[in-house]
């Protein structure tokens, strides 16, 4: 038994093999192309992603920039507007400096004014300080820009800088003249960089880093959300591919300073990685639920050609049986024919509307009939004229109620001889 279901299977194995396989190799299909597509997305979502991101940082670096630019120029309107107001307390203080009143007077207009200075000084038409006590914190990047600013024809400070010997004392400087003349005296401020530290504070969006670089070059970045760019103390500097990371950047008016957006590279891995997870997540499902499906096609195909195997096989012994008991009662048919034909009594069979369809030789010599010859014939031509109407109704009494019955009157049978007359 267990042999012969090994050969079923055995023999089943190839056609459902052939099913499998014309169904697996679409899926697998089916599946190199959702991989492709996954593949497709993730690249489009990232590259959407970046999209968005360089929008972000481009209208965060614009906003940025309105918004230094506007901080500077404030300011310098504001030691404008000073210089304007206090422009006697000023000339005098250059031509008397050590005259303590008026530098108590012009330490309370400053503290006023611009509450926010790392520093401020008096100097000469030159550029040379007025206010020893000031120079102290007067650095080098703050001379050279005295310097320059008083050998300027027009005496106008276009650009602002920043500077400082170290990042605590970080800081831009704004120059004015004090008058119109040609010797008039410099009045120098210096600001602290905590409000556009603010300003980068609040302009940054989350993954990227808004920073200030120096236009004098390029790969020093001076400023940052988190305060002085450490990089400016330690001479590093930002390498090529990190500025090719640059996602927008945009020079601030008025300034030495540009504003550019840097990408944070572990967001953007990290967004891609989930991307790449989710996708593959979604892969392993639609792998699984085929595989399931196809290992269930193979089961229920499996059973399916069993079934039809085995309902084959019930066919064909059911035909087989059918064949047999056909030829059994062919031979019947055959072996009662014989009977039938060979009796010594006359034998004859009608059919419903009483012509005869089989008669044996016995029957037709009584009525001297040849052996074929009543075939086709009705009944009433062997029955008397005088009792054919009696016949007939005994035949339709038979036929509605068949039961066994002798022929004739008192079992006595009559019949009528050939006559040409009879036949038809």
């Amino acid at each position: 038994m267990i042999n012969s279901d090994h050969n079923k299977f055995s023999t089943l194995m190839p056609l459902t093999l052939k099913r499998f396989v014309l169904i697996a190799v679409p899926s697998f299909i089916l599946l190199l192309l959702v991989a492709i597509a996954l593949g497709w997305f993730v690249q489009f979502e990232s590259s959407s992603y970046y999209h968005t991101q360089l929008d972000l940082a481009k209208a965060a670096v614009k906003g940025t920039v309105y918004n230094l630019s506007q901080s500077v120029e404030q300011r310098r309107q504001v030691v404008n507007a000073l210089v304007r107001e206090d422009q006697e307390l000023l000339l005098g203080i250059a031509d008397f400096p050590v005259d303590e009143d008026n530098l108590s007077l012009l330490r309370v207009s400053v503290k006023t004014h611009l509450p926010d200075n790392f520093t401020y000084l008096l100097t000469d038409h030159d550029g040379l300080p007025l206010l020893e006590e000031k120079v102290l914190k007067l650095g080098p990047e703050c001379k050279v820009g005295l310097k320059f600013f008083s050998q300027s024809p027009d005496k106008h400070h276009e650009t602002v800088v920043m500077h400082g010997q170290s990042p605590d004392d970080y800081h831009f400087d704004v120059m004015v003249n004090v008058d119109s003349t040609q010797n008039s005296p410099i009045f120098f401020v210096s600001f602290k960089i905590a409000s556009l530290v603010d300003l980068l504070k609040n302009s940054q969006i989350p993954g990227q880093s808004l920073l200030v670089m120096n236009n004098a070059s390029p790969e020093k970045i001076e400023l940052s959300a988190e305060g002085v760019y450490q990089s400016a103390w330690f001479g590093n500097s930002l390498s090529n591919e990190i500025l090719a990371k640059v996602l927008y950047k945009e020079q601030v008016p008025g300034t030495g300073w540009s504003i550019l957006a840097l990408p944070n590279t572990d967001l953007f891995s990290e967004y891609k990685s989930k991307l790449q997870v989710r996708s593959g997540y979604a892969y392993l499902l639609l792998v699984s639920v085929l595989f399931i499906f196809l290992w269930r096609l193979w089961v229920e195909e499996s059973s399916r050609l069993l079934a039809e195997e085995g309902l084959k096989r019930s066919n064909n012994e059911l035909e087989l049986k059918v064949e047999r008991r056909t030829r059994a009662l062919e031979k019947s048919e055959q072996d009662l024919q014989k009977t039938f034909m060979s009796a010594p009594y006359g034998m004859l069979v009608i059919n419903e509307a009483g012509l005869i369809e089989l008669i044996n030789k016995r029957a037709a010599a009584i009525f001297g009939y040849d052996d074929d010859e009543l075939l086709g014939q009705n009944m009433d031509i062997l029955v008397p004229d005088n009792v054919r109407g009696l016949h007939a109704k005994h035949r339709e009494g038979l036929k509605n109620n068949p039961h066994t019955v002798l022929m004739g009157k008192v079992g006595i049978c009559w019949g009528e001889k050939k006559m040409e007359k009879n036949l038809q």
